[in-house]
C-alpha cells in the first residue's frame, strides 16, 4: 500500500507473502492508504481473525474516513509550518531591530542563538567569532533547550582543516549524522560529551570576510530540509551585516574623535550654527572665550553669545541672510576683548562657521610698537 498508494483488502493474510505477522489470530485485513497530494504519509490498517470480513462497503468507509484523516494531516502540518515560519521571521526581524536600536554587536550577537534553537527545534544553538589572529573560533554565545552543558572556550581551525576551508568559501556544512562524516572527526569527542548527532555549520560572511560561524546542534539524527538551511543561512546574512554595520560604526566613531581633537586643539575658537541660529557645535577655545562650559553653550542664540556692543545687528544672521563670507574685527559684550570674526555660510544648509581670533594681545603689541617708535624718533632728533 505504501509502495503503490492503493487500497488492500486481504481474505485471508495467511496466503499473502507479504504480509507481516503482528498479531497471530489475524485472518483478514483491510488497508487504505492516507494520501496528500498523490504522496502517501501513512495508512490506515484494520483486522479481523475471521477471513473474509471486509466488504466493499467497509472499502469505501474506511476510505472516506481515510480522507478526511488526511484533510485533517495536511490542515495539522500547514498550521505547524505557518507557526514555524513565523517563528523565522520573528526571529529575522529581532536581529534587524536590535540592529536599528544598538551598535553592541555582542548585544546583537546574543539573539540569534535562543532563537535558532526554538525555531529549529533542536538542543543547542552557537554563535563563534573567528579570531584571525589567533586562527581560533571563539565561542562567545550558547543556548541550551534544556539547559545542558554546553561548549566554550576556543576551537582551533587548523584542527578540521576541510571544515575550516568550506566555511571559508561560505558554504555551509551540514551532518544528519557527525559520526558518519570524516571532516568532523577531530571533533568527535566533543560531539560524544555534549551529546550532539547532528549539526550545521552555517559560516557569517559579509563583503569577501569570514566573521563568525552560526552552529546548531541535534541529539538526534536529523536530515536538515532545504527550507531549514535556507533560513539558517538567512540569520547569517543579517548578522553579516550587523558586523559591517558595527565596523563603519567603528570607523565613523574613530573619525569622530579624530576630528573632536583636532577641532580642540585650534587656538581660535569655532561655533557651529544651524539654520535656526543656534549654536550646535562650538570647540573649547570659544567657550574659554566665552567663560562658558561647552555644553551651556549647545543651543544657544549666536545672537546672543557674540552680540556686539550697543545691541548692533548679529554679523552671524546678517552673513547668513546675505549668505557671503564676511570678515570684520570687533568687542563682542560676552568677551570684552577685541576679536576677528570670519563668518563663512555653509552651501544649501544655511548654517554658518564662525571662527573668532582674539587679536587683543596682537593689537596691544602693535600699539606699543609704534610707542617705541614715537620716543624712538624723537630721542634721534
Amino acid at each position: 500500500v505504501c509502495r503503490t498508494g492503493l487500497l488492500a483488502n486481504v481474505s485471508d493474510v495467511s496466503l499473502d507473502a507479504d504480509y507481516y505477522v503482528a498479531i497471530p489470530t489475524t485472518r483478514a485485513e483491510l488497508v487504505v492508504p492516507l494520501l496528500i497530494d498523490g504522496v502517501v504519509i501513512g495508512v490506515i490498517n484494520v483486522e479481523s481473525p475471521d477471513a473474509g470480513t471486509f466488504s466493499a462497503s467497509d472499502e469505501r468507509i474506511l476510505t472516506s474516513f481515510a480522507e478526511q484523516a488526511a484533510v485533517a494531516v495536511k490542515s495539522a502540518q500547514l498550521h505547524e509550518r505557518m507557526r514555524d515560519q513565523a517563528g523565522r521571521e520573528a526571529l529575522i526581524n529581532s536581529i534587524i531591530s536590535a540592529m536599528h536600536r544598538t551598535t553592541d554587536l555582542d548585544e546583537i550577537l546574543q539573539i540569534p542563538c535562543e532563537g535558532l534553537a526554538t525555531a529549529l527545534h533542536v538542543d543547542r544553538a552557537y554563535v563563534a567569532l573567528v579570531d584571525w589572529n589567533e586562527k581560533v573560533a571563539r565561542f562567545v554565545h550558547a543556548y541550551s533547550i534544556d539547559k545542558s552543558d554546553v561548549f566554550t572556550g576556543v576551537f582551533p581551525l587548523s584542527a578540521m582543516p576541510e571544515l575550516s576551508e568550506r566555511l571559508w568559501r561560505g558554504e555551509a556544512v551540514a551532518a544528519s549524522d557527525v559520526f558518519a562524516e570524516p571532516i568532523l572527526e577531530a571533533a568527535r569527542c566533543s560531539y560524544e560529551r555534549y551529546n550532539t548527532r547532528a549539526l550545521v555549520y552555517q559560516p557569517v560572511v559579509q563583503l569577501g570576510d569570514w566573521h563568525a560561524v552560526l552552529l546548531v546542534c541535534s541529539s538526534e539524527e536529523r536530515r536538515w530540509s532545504v527550507d531549514e538551511l535556507a533560513f539558517i543561512k538567512t540569520v547569517a546574512e543579517q548578522m553579516g551585516t550587523a558586523f559591517v554595520q558595527a565596523e563603519l560604526f567603528k570607523q565613523v566613531s574613530q573619525a569622530k574623535r579624530e576630528w573632536e581633537l583636532t577641532f580642540d586643539a585650534m587656538s581660535d575658537g569655532v561655533l557651529l550654527v544651524d539654520t535656526n541660529m543656534r549654536v550646535y557645535g562650538a570647540n573649547a577655545a570659544v567657550a574659554d572665550m566665552l567663560r562658558m562650559r561647552r555644553k551651556d553653550l549647545l543651543g544657544k542664540d549666536c545672537c546672543e553669545l557674540i552680540a556686539p556692543p550697543g545691541g548692533g545687528e548679529c554679523p552671524i544672521h546678517r552673513s547668513i541672510e546675505g549668505a557671503t563670507r564676511l570678515h570684520m574685527q570687533f568687542v563682542p559684550e560676552n568677551i570684552g576683548r577685541l576679536v576677528q570674526l570670519t563668518v563663512d555660510p555653509i552651501a544649501d544648509s544655511k548654517g554658518a562657521v564662525a571662527v573668532l581670533r582674539d587679536v587683543s594681545d596682537i593689537r596691544r603689541a602693535e600699539a606699543d610698537a609704534r610707542r617705541q617708535s614715537v620716543i624712538l624718533s624723537q630721542l634721534v632728533s
